[in-house]
């Protein structure tokens, strides 16, 4: 699809397929250009338009081998390996190169990386021709997408110079020096690009992405203009550009360009998130809460910025005085499997951050009562605990947490607890604690109680704990 015509051709046939589709009349339309289709809503983030795209050509076209090849991809993708295999299982050509692929890539996702090797020496000629290195390509992409770089770079540098996706090569070779953390040779690599595509806007804002990775915020920046110069509508080089002009401290050109971008970008979440952070620092709540609002709609919520945008709000609504939305908000990350235990001991120990000890203790209590706590979680509450120096303020949960039912025996929390009964003066609940704790952690004993004794010989902890509780 690379050439004018090609280009003409696709979107001519996306314009006739999307027609078509919405007015729901019966159409006719080859299997290589279907695929040639959800090709580009793969390649534009529209999963739902490739979906759907794919429901027709299965049932216009349910034994295409090119056809069977993608969806099986797709279900790959989605983490439904099973069902893709037995697509691919079930094609007949098996020798066709993107199921070969999958095989490949199913034994690195394995990490049987040795058996992937036997399979692809299999697939490869004894002498090379210049299509044969998209094997290359595609090996050092699958192994680099699973972490191996040093395989993938195997294959990556054995790739001609000359070769027709040499800017791709020396993109996958850039990564994979700097997952090693070899960056000059990294940037060595997408200079290369930029070589070889002086006018590609594309291969600038690749550079301008190791460059940032790097800490050259102001060579960032420089490569952003020459791609903008080039295309001005790239959102990669406006996003990298806010990036590296906020980590140069240039907040408000870094603002300036925020809102510029914004309105040329209406679905980049990131910058929005940039500005929201700016601003927050700034002590701008007000503004803040209005770009990391619309940061967090437009941000997907399997992102990793997902959480760090909602993190940021729950900050700039406790700025604000917000408590319940807070507290709405730390919980809904929950829907990334955390437990409420452990969103709502986070927000306490943000609230400490703020200074605010009571509504700290008040997520604490909260905390302690969520449903399913196991010991991990118990012992963050008392961490937290132990953070908060006022002990008026904590003294009824340390109670509570007292009286918890004993689930292992061994942990940690029982010398904190032994400790905090012994200030209160509670008899029962302290006796209970404090014999898990001599039996499994004396050494704990030593440490907690003899700083408050002033002595560290168990011998004489011991006796100043029978006298003050009056035991035998």
């Amino acid at each position: 699809m690379g050439t004018p015509y090609m280009d003409k051709y696709l979107k001519e046939a996306i314009a006739e397929y999307e027609q078509k589709i919405e007015t729901g009349e019966d159409f006719y339309m080859d299997a290589s250009t279907l695929m040639d289709i959800e090709e580009y809503y793969e390649k534009n983030n529209r999963k739902y338009d490739a979906e759907r795209l794919m429901r027709f050509a299965e049932k216009l076209h349910p034994d295409n081998e090119e056809v069977l090849v993608v969806k099986a991809y797709q279900l790959k993708g989605d983490g439904k390996w099973n069902e893709a295999m037995g697509i691919i299982k079930g094609i007949a050509n098996q020798a066709n190169r993107d199921v070969q692929l999958f095989y490949i890539e199913w034994d690195v996702a394995c990490s049987r990386l040795d058996k992937a090797e036997v399979r692809t020496q299999h697939n490869l000629p004894a002498v090379m021709n210049d299509n044969d290195y998209d094997w290359y390509l595609d090996l050092g992409e699958i192994y680099l997408d699973y972490g191996f770089q040093k395989r993938a770079l195997k294959y990556l540098e054995q790739i001609p110079k000359n070769y027709q996706f040499r800017s791709r090569a020396d993109e996958l070779i850039a990564e994979a020096y700097f997952q090693s953390q070899n960056y000059d040779k990294s940037i060595e690599a997408a200079n290369r690009q930029v070589d070889i595509n002086p006018y590609d806007a594309i291969s600038w804002s690749q550079l301008a992405d190791i460059q940032q990775k790097c800490g050259l915020y102001q060579e960032c920046i420089q490569s952003c203009d020459y791609a903008l110069a080039i295309d001005d509508t790239n959102q990669r080089a406006m996003s990298l550009k806010v990036f590296a002009t906020f980590a140069t401290q240039n907040t408000e050109e870094g603002l300036k360009l925020c809102i510029k971008y914004a309105h040329l970008c209406p679905n980049d979440y990131s910058l929005r998130m940039y500005a929201g952070e700016q601003l927050y620092a700034q002590h701008r709540e007000k503004e803040a809460l209005q770009s990391l609002q619309d940061a967090l709609r437009l941000c997907p919520p399997e992102s990793p910025d997902h959480l760090r945008i909602t993190t940021d709000l729950v900050y700039t609504h406790i700025m604000l005085g917000n408590d319940n939305m807070a507290e709405e908000l730390a919980l809904s990350l929950g829907m990334l499997g955390s437990s409420q235990c452990s969103l709502l001991t986070q927000l306490a120990a943000y609230y400490h951050e703020f200074q605010n000890d009571k509504k700290a203790v008040e997520l604490l209590d909260k905390a302690l009562d969520a449903p399913h706590n196991d010991m991990k979680e118990y012992t963050a509450i008392v961490e937290q605990l132990n953070e908060i120096k006022n002990f008026n303020l904590t003294s009824e949960l340390w109670i509570k947490l007292a009286k918890q039912p004993i689930i292992q025996e061994s942990c940690d929390i029982y010398p904190y607890i032994a400790l905090a009964m012994y200030k209160l003066m509670q008899k029962e609940l302290f006796l209970r604690n404090f014999q898990i704790t001599l039996a499994t952690r004396p050494d704990m004993v030593v440490k907690l109680f003899g700083r408050m004794f002033n002595t560290y010989v168990l011998d004489d902890i011991l006796q100043q704990i029978k006298k003050d509780f009056k035991l035998e």
